[in-house]
């Protein structure tokens, strides 16, 4: 099965992750603005403890699955930028971004911006009118959703905290069919949880840098630079926009904590 447009996807686990130094940490005031779950999460060891927790805390919330990843805004929907793959369906993830089901994934397109969580199930995704041209396509990710025995869940959006151009995509999932299981004490539990992952993952860890860390894309983009080549030509050889190319290069300075394409050049080899 073609998989070319997953190359472009940094996918990371909690193996990958690594402790941000953040000023001032440790102190009183920091410590009391801190959520209770982020705290446990910092305080675990080592990625199999820091595992456990979550896990007790998604099953407790009555949810199997957890997914979290980052999409840049395009026109219609977004394009995938990252994944974290530790609590996520292991099949369906691969199913999910080989075929590129977001780009007909009715979640996408029903999920309010202001934060707030859809709730769904298989009889709402498939009772949603769409595109009589994604028709085909949209049943085919039904089926596959319920074959993988992926049933309801929450799905939800947030601004990232990273780039103005991207957004971060939560969703939690579960085998329970219907939503009627999903009540007001369900959501307050489920979405406290993954505001706190949320927090976790975007303002006190990141993946590992280094070329494992790397996708394809981003790989090939510090080849062209090691060969001196102009942004104008990178993007030309890759086939990127001038803003795709802009993005990559922002997030490869972030990951490799350097300000300038010289500096990156250098710790890239």
């Amino acid at each position: 099965m073609a998989v070319r447009d997953s190359e472009h996807i940094t996918f990371y686990s909690e193996q990958d992750l690594v402790r941000l130094a953040r000023a001032g940490e440790g102190g009183g005031v920091r410590q009391q603005a801190t959520p209770d779950i982020v705290r446990r999460l910092l305080a675990q060891t080592s990625p199999e403890a820091r595992e456990a927790v979550v896990r007790t805390l998604l099953a407790d919330a009555g949810f199997d699955w957890f997914g979290y990843g980052t999409v840049a805004l395009r026109q219609r929907g977004g394009e995938p930028r990252s994944f974290f793959t530790t609590y996520a369906h292991t099949a369906w993830v691969r199913r999910y971004f080989s075929e590129r089901y977001h780009e007909v994934d009715p979640r996408h397109l029903d999920a309010p911006r202001s934060g707030l969580p859809l709730v769904w199930s298989l009889d709402d995704i498939a009772s949603h009118e769409g595109d009589p041209r994604d028709a085909v396509r949209v049943a085919r990710f039904l089926a596959d959703l319920e074959h993988s025995g992926i049933r309801s869940g929450m799905f939800f959006q947030l601004p990232s905290p990273a780039a103005p151009a991207e957004r971060v995509l939560l969703s939690l999932m579960s085998r329970t069919g219907g939503r009627a299981w999903m009540d007001d004490a369900v959501l307050g539990q489920a979405l406290t949880f993954s505001l706190c992952m949320h927090e976790f993952l975007s303002c006190h860890v990141e993946p590992a840098a280094g070329p494992g860390m790397l996708s394809t894309l981003q790989r090939n983009i510090l080849n062209c630079l090691s060969r001196g080549h102009s942004d104008k030509e990178i993007a030309s050889n890759l086939q990127l926009s001038s803003h795709a190319l802009d993005y990559h290069m922002r997030q490869l300075r972030r990951r490799f904590a350097v300000h300038n394409r010289v500096q990156l050049v250098n710790a890239a080899a």
